[in-house]
């Protein structure tokens, strides 16, 4: 038998594929099994994308690369609703509420489109941050040796510093039409965390949240109940998110 493949072939493995930007959010799974780093492309995954993966892992001896059938990703219900104009129930009142005080319909699509644009390119930092943090908790990165710690600390500082932007982005957009709705930030942050993967867990958490609030807000999902309290609860999410985030890129830093 040959060399079996390792943490630090697997941490080789994702800095190659965030190279070509496929840890944000392309359909593929990286993960240890049988002596190999195996890489899975699931259905969804676009016959150029397949292609720039190939390439990327070419030259990696200890890599298995297994890509399902290339057919297009089912588009969720909601999400076929939504670009299919929505439906003929009434908007939301909260929906309603943000589109008068931005002056009209054309004025909330432009709005929309910013807030989705923004909210979709920080969540792909979000899930890349979540899996490193899963894949190399704190104690198995004490057990890498100085080169692939220090690999680690760029990947998760560069997911973190492009986060950054996208939620003081989020943050500029919606605290001016909020407040004027009403909303305020409560900063609902406990204790600091030990380790930058623990701060990723909370930063995850309230990054689902902000999704979750948006997507209400913007009339692309159902809510559970009244969204009298959104302004306040979006509010107080970024703000969460926020102090999440500075403590992990404190932590990276360290």
């Amino acid at each position: 038998p040959g060399p079996s493949a390792s943490i630090s072939d697997e941490l080789q493995v994702l800095s190659a594929l965030h190279e070509v930007e496929a840890d944000l959010g392309d359909p593929i799974e990286v993960s240890l099994s049988g002596g190999k780093v195996l890489v899975t492309g699931r259905a969804g995954l676009l016959p150029d994308r397949q292609q720039k993966i190939q390439a990327a892992l070419a030259n990696m001896p200890l890599v298995e690369m297994q890509f399902d059938s290339l057919q297009p990703a089912a588009i969720p219900p909601q999400a076929a609703l939504s670009s299919a104009g929505g439906s003929a129930n009434p908007r939301p009142v909260i929906q309603s509420r943000v589109e008068k005080q931005l002056g009209g319909r054309a004025a909330f699509d432009r709005f929309s489109a910013q807030i989705l644009d923004s909210d979709e390119d920080a969540m792909k930092r979000v899930y890349a941050l979540h899996t490193l943090a899963q894949k190399f908790p704190a104690d198995t990165e004490s057990q890498l040796n100085a080169k692939d710690r220090e690999l680690l600390t760029t990947l998760s500082r560069e997911h973190a510093a492009v986060l950054s932007q996208k939620v003081s982005t989020l943050e500029s957009l919606l605290l001016p039409t909020l407040s004027s709705l009403g909303g305020t930030a409560a900063l609902v942050h406990a204790a600091p965390h030990a380790a930058w993967q623990s701060a990723v867990e909370d930063l995850f958490r309230s990054s689902t949240r902000v999704d979750k609030s948006v997507s209400i807000m913007l009339g692309m999902t159902p809510s559970d109940g009244s969204t009298a309290s959104l302004p306040t609860d979006l509010l107080s999410a970024l703000k969460d998110l926020q102090s999440n985030l500075d403590d992990c890129q404190r932590l990276i830093a360290k």
